[in-house]
């Protein structure tokens, strides 16, 4: 009989982290434990397994966060290290852990729950591509840089001035010291791809104005596409800390950069292409309680009020919008089509990029 459950020991935990390596690690890449150490957490314990005779056949890395939304805390979660034994796949385990994770998301009064897939498993759940984002392919010929501003790696002196700078960002992960360090040295995403996380820091006059994080190869290897994970400071800045990373042998760096973020005024000159997060989802899981954790975003800009259980009200100064369930979800998650500059302002809701230090 199949017991679904979080994982509760050391020894499950360590159960997990094989069965993710057996499915997703590939030669030459990091065990999944080392990359995503906050997926096997004995001290978050927030994974769901499914187990037979006490051996673990279907694992759910569950992680919770802050999303800080100009002035709103929105309480996430996000699932990674999705995988079931080969000998126990196509029974429904993973469609089962994922009805527990729906359930502790909602006693844990999260809203929302970010997925790195799109698969039809998440798909027939509810979960769906978000926000609107500009994929750029920077190259060194696209790039300009400013000569006011020293460029350095970053050293063991400016962890409080790197988080400085991240948490003036208006959206944002919460992130600590702690969380920086060690998500930087885990290099969750890039470790996909045998890559591992560099940090960049500009100064003027000896005062840090930004930084960035990008990946570079493992190994000494010539033409490589990099991946521009987290940034913060002044956009000018940072457009001189991209021209930089070219001299770390990358030949292409991939950054997908959200529509509302200031740097892509900086990249104006620069060819993209615009979507969705490519590759991401979210489901909401809880669409009143999201509202309520909105609620100091929103404020001075819409009000939003539910008429009944399928029907909300948005009044925008003297414009009201009656719209059912599904079109005020269409609104947070991909904006609206009514033309309405003040509304496009707002919608959709600006999320961080799901790229960054807290991909799980």
């Amino acid at each position: 009989m199949i017991e679904f459950r979080l994982l509760e020991t050391r020894e499950e935990f360590e159960q997990a982290a094989k069965l993710a390596d057996v499915v997703f690690k590939r030669e030459g890449t990091t065990s999944m434990a080392t990359a995503f150490p906050q997926v096997f957490s004995t001290s978050l314990k927030q994974s769901y397994g499914a187990f037979e005779d006490g051996r673990l056949v279907s694992f759910i890395g569950l992680v919770p966060s802050v999303l800080h939304i100009h002035n709103a805390e929105l309480q996430v979660y996000s699932i990674g290290a999705v995988c079931t034994h080969p000998d126990y796949r196509k029974r429904g385990l993973a469609n089962t852990l994922l009805q527990k994770i729906f359930d502790h998301i909602q006693k844990a009064e999260g809203s929302l729950l970010f997925v790195s897939g799109a698969l039809p498993l998440y798909l027939k759940q509810g979960c769906t591509p978000y926000s609107k984002v500009n994929k750029y392919k920077l190259v060194s010929s696209s790039l300009s840089k400013s000569s006011e501003y020293t460029v350095r790696e970053m050293n063991e002196y400016d962890w409080f001035r790197i988080r400085k700078i991240g948490n003036e960002r208006h959206v944002r992960y919460e992130q600590s010291i702690f969380d920086l360090a060690m998500l930087k040295e885990a290099s969750g995403y890039p470790s996909i791809f045998r890559q591992k996380n560099k940090v960049l820091v500009a100064e003027f006059n000896n005062e840090m104005k930004a930084f960035i994080v990008f990946t570079v190869p493992v190994e000494d290897t010539a033409n490589v596409e990099s991946h521009l994970m987290e940034w913060g400071g002044d956009p000018s800045a940072i457009r001189t800390l991209l021209a930089e990373t070219f001299k770390y042998n990358i030949e292409v760096l991939n950054a997908n950069i959200p529509s509302y973020d200031e740097l892509i005024n900086e990249l104006k000159s620069t060819q993209f292409e615009q979507s969705p997060f490519p590759y991401f989802t979210v489901k909401i899981i809880d669409i009143d309680r999201l509202l309520q954790q909105l609620e100091p975003y929103f404020e001075g800009k819409v009000e939003i009020e539910k008429i009944d259980d399928s029907t909300y009200q948005i009044t925008n100064q003297k414009e009201i919008y009656e719209v059912s369930i599904d079109e005020l979800q269409e609104w947070l998650l991909h904006g609206t089509t009514v033309t309405n500059p003040d509304l496009e302002r707002v919608f959709p809701i600006p999320f961080p990029s799901p790229q960054g230090l807290n991909y799980v």
